[in-house]
């Protein structure tokens, strides 16, 4: 018993021995390894390097918003034109004026029916996730004659209007259509009066400047989007309503996907 005792005794000594040294060594070799990424600017490289390569990931994310914003407005002032030569067609062929775009309801419900087919082939492009007109012709009690459409599994559907907008058309109505938009003067609904109020007011090519609204609550949805909005004047300069087109806040996480940017998922943009 003595012996083994003796012999384990002697091989913990030589272990310890061995790994002392050893350990001595290795640190050594790190405190060196530190002092070379240090002194050689290494370590400087790798966070600039790690800097650089989240800057070009972040611009591509703007890039792809801008392009998106752009390409939202574009489509937009586009349809601006044709509803705006739709409009001009109509009072030339039924001998009206654009005020009685405003001020007849029966008239101003054929104007809308008359744009329905536009309204449903912006939002089918797929940018913008709700488009909508809305005309200039308040009740008293802050209700406003128009149509708002989305895309519904791959169909346009209205969800504010009256059943005759769509009447042929191929737009398919939502269960819980209300007939009129109501709107009262209030921060949350900048993106129908600013536009507005700017073309009323406004001389010139100033009345043809879009509006891009603050991240709001749909007064349709309920959901936070982003509006694009633009005046509609006809010929005479008779503004007669607002047309627009709004992106979800849905539809800008697919846009700025966390992918490549941090590995929890956790990411913050900040829109400016």
């Amino acid at each position: 018993m003595g012996l083994k005792r003796f012999f384990r005794h002697r091989e913990h000594s030589m272990m310890q021995r061995i790994m002392v040294p050893i350990m001595l060594i290795v640190m050594l070799q790190v405190v060196i390894f530190c002092a070379v990424m240090v002194s050689g600017g290494s370590l400087s490289y790798i966070y600039q390097n790690s800097y650089q390569v989240l800057s070009e990931k972040l611009h591509s994310r703007s890039s792809s918003m801008d392009l998106e914003f752009s390409s939202v407005g574009s489509e937009l002032r586009s349809s601006v034109n044709i509803v705006n030569s739709t409009v001009s067609g109509t009072l030339l062929s039924q001998a009206r004026s654009a005020g009685e775009i405003t001020s007849d309801a029966e008239f101003g419900s054929d104007v809308i029916k008359s744009l329905t087919p536009e309204l449903a082939d912006l939002v089918s492009k797929g940018r913008s996730t709700g488009a909508f007109i809305i005309l200039n012709n308040p009740d008293g009690n802050g209700g406003y004659s128009g149509i708002y459409i989305q895309e519904n599994n791959g169909r346009p559907e209205m969800i504010v209007g009256e059943t005759p907008y769509i009447s042929g058309t191929g737009v398919q109505i939502s269960g819980s259509a209300e007939k009129y938009f109501v709107l009262t003067e209030d921060e949350g609904n900048d993106f129908f009066f600013e536009p507005l109020n700017r073309a009323l007011n406004a001389e010139g090519e100033e009345t043809s400047i879009g509006y891009w609204s603050m991240m709001h609550k749909s007064v349709v949805t309920g959901k936070e989007v982003i509006s694009y909005t633009e005046p509609l004047i006809s010929g005479d300069g008779t503004v007669y309503g607002v047309i627009g087109a709004e992106v979800s806040e849905e539809r800008l996480a697919e846009i700025l996907t966390d992918s490549g940017l941090s590995d929890s998922g956790d990411i913050t943009y900040m829109l400016a």
